[in-house]
């Protein structure tokens, strides 16, 4: 205790009371080592089973050796099933050496005993044995003909019954993995049943048996059960056109006495887009009905059971118009720009209630239109404004809703000729623009990529009113004078710069100046336009000036060049187109133009 030397004062009360608490430890110790010494006698226990069959008598007997005849000696019993699951205490400590006990549940036991001489000291010994059922249980099914609506009668027994036991008996079925069942017969004394199945399937039959004591034995019997009858549908296509009529008749073979068979029918047209009832459950087993639609067809056929079983079979054609629609016939006044073109569409046969489309498309669809929506009027015109391959088409429709196309392909001759704008957008775009719309003619702008973003909304106007927009580098610098990465980035930057506003990537480029050599030839993945005809509007700003280069000597293909940056150039388109026109001329992208040779 010296370590406590360091503390003062009050302190000394503390190492007092320290003291004591010591010594009344080591008193402790001292009693409790000696009643902790080794036992000076020995114990056993011995077991006696009659039977291992539960409900059986059991008996333990507990004994001393190298008894002290001074010393009385006490024992207590326990019981314990399947590791302490259950247990109990057949008897607490007295001097009763022999006890019995009646273990009601199959299980591996164990009987303790605990034996305690007058000084407390504590011997335990522990015998285990096993308890069986001591019983079995068997079940056994008749289906004779394994056909719904036939009575399954079912046994239940007992092997090795025990005279002190009573067992009651319980059926259930279950179809097709539960799905549907139901209880036969509830605990009793009645170890036999039958049941009817009225729905066909994978049956099993469960017996649980049950003794007096509570314990339980499950059997199981397990067989099939079919429907005893089966169907087919045939059904008569003799037209495979619209408005014939259709024949079905559904058929049962059956093995059964009585049916008393059900029949629905129902068609479905493509894929179930449409479909109808026919007739709902009857006794009748055949039908008839009228397909006004084309397309592809399926008729059903639902035949039902007096238990409500139900087989359903199918039967599928293809049923088309009975008219079709032949080629347009077009009829043209002339074959230039501006000429009326009349349509008539050609049913192969006159429809009663029929309704007529009529729509146009140029070049492959770069342009198309409605000339006229359904209706009954089957004749339209429509009058072509530019050169190029015209595609008219028909929607034929009957008053059923059938609808047949056909379709007719004529030229339009006319000079073309392709204005292109160059080094924009500016300011003077806008202007130009809304001269080729209000003629309904179109242009080419070889934009300068550093130019459009500050005009975005420009290039967002040409693109609306389908003008082609294509390349003319970032910079405008000479190609020729760049390094290879150098031309790339100049052509990449605007190609870009029009597709974040578009969504497009231009297809063409102009180089500035026309200027191409070997080095940039290799380095362009596009196609290169350059001119025909050059108007020089940069060098003399005139819109006089601009307006006679444009007309002088004019050729069918030209390309020409202008300038989008000038107020002079805007002036003068105001006069070019409506004299291109005037003169036969249609003014077309470089896209049309490309195509058209």
């Amino acid at each position: 205790m010296s370590y406590f030397g360091g503390f003062v004062g009050k302190m000394k009360k503390l190492k007092s009371l320290l003291a004591l608490l010591v010594l009344l430890a080591s008193l402790f110790m001292f009693g409790a080592l000696s009643s902790m010494a080794a036992p000076k006698f020995n114990a056993n226990l011995n077991v006696n089973i009659s039977s291992i069959k539960a409900g059986e008598l059991v008996t333990a007997k507990a004994g001393v050796q190298n008894a002290d005849p001074k010393e009385s000696y006490q024992y207590k019993f326990v019981w314990s099933c399947n590791n302490w699951q259950k247990w109990g205490v057949i008897n607490d400590f007295s001097s009763k050496s022999q006890v019995s006990l009646r273990p009601y549940t199959p299980g591996n036991y164990i009987i303790h005993v605990d034996i305690k001489d007058s000084k407390g000291n504590i011997i335990t010994k522990s015998v285990p044995f096993k308890m069986d059922l001591g019983w079995d249980a068997k079940l056994s099914t008749s289906v004779p003909k394994r056909i719904i609506g036939e009575t399954v009668s079912a046994k239940a027994g007992v092997t090795n019954p025990s005279n002190r036991m009573s067992y009651s008996y319980k059926f259930v079925w279950s179809c097709n993995n539960w799905q549907s069942w139901g209880v036969i017969s509830d605990f009793s004394s009645k170890n036999n049943v039958s049941f009817t199945p009225k729905k066909q399937g994978n049956y099993v039959i469960y017996a649980d048996i049950k003794d007096s004591l509570g314990n339980v034995v499950t059997k199981s019997s397990s067989f099939k059960m079919d429907l005893g009858w089966n169907a087919s549908l045939s059904a008569s296509v003799p037209s495979n056109k619209t408005g014939s009529t259709i024949t079905a008749k559904a058929n049962v073979t059956s093995s059964l006495e009585n049916g008393n068979y059900k029949y629905k029918f129902v068609w479905s047209r493509n894929n179930w887009q449409s479909w109808g009832i026919i007739s709902d459950f009857s006794s009748k087993n055949n039908v008839s009905f009228i397909p006004k639609n084309s397309g592809k067809y399926e008729i059903y056929a639902d035949v039902k059971d007096k238990n409500g079983n139900i087989l359903t079979r199918t039967s599928s054609f293809n049923i088309v118009t009975d008219w079709t629609a032949h080629n347009p016939t077009v009829n043209r006044t002339g074959s230039a720009p501006g000429s009326k073109v009349s349509i008539t569409a050609n049913p192969s046969k006159q429809l009663k209630g029929g309704q007529y489309k009529f729509v146009y498309s140029y070049n492959d669809w770069s342009e198309w239109g409605v000339i006229q929506n359904f209706s009954s009027n089957r004749y339209a015109s429509f009058t072509p404004s530019k050169p190029g391959k015209y595609t008219v088409y028909t929607d034929i429709k009957d008053a059923y809703g059938n609808v047949n196309s056909s379709y007719n392909s004529f030229t339009i001759k006319g000079k073309l000729v392709a204005l292109t704008f160059d080094d924009g957008p500016s300011n003077y775009t806008a202007s130009i623009l809304n001269t080729l719309n209000k003629y309904k003619v179109k242009g080419t702008f070889f934009v300068l990529g550093s130019n459009v973003p500050s005009h975005s909304a420009v290039i967002k106007q040409m693109h609306s009113q389908g003008h082609e927009i294509a390349n003319h580098t970032y910079n405008h610098k000479n190609l020729t004078s760049l390094s290879a990465s150098q031309i790339n980035a100049e052509i990449q930057k605007t190609q870009n710069a029009v597709h974040k506003i578009t969504g497009k990537y231009p297809v063409y480029l102009r180089p500035p100046y026309g200027a191409v050599n070997a080095r940039v030839r290799a380095n362009i993945k596009m196609p290169v336009v350059l001119w025909t005809k050059d108007t020089r509007d940069w060098q003399v700003r005139n819109a006089d000036h601009v307006y006679r280069q444009a007309i002088s000597n004019l050729k069918n293909g030209d390309i020409i060049l202008f300038h989008d940056t000038h107020a002079s150039t805007a002036k003068a388109i105001e006069r070019i187109v409506p004299y291109l026109l005037k003169n036969g001329y249609y003014p077309v992208t470089i896209s049309e133009l490309m195509s058209q040779k």
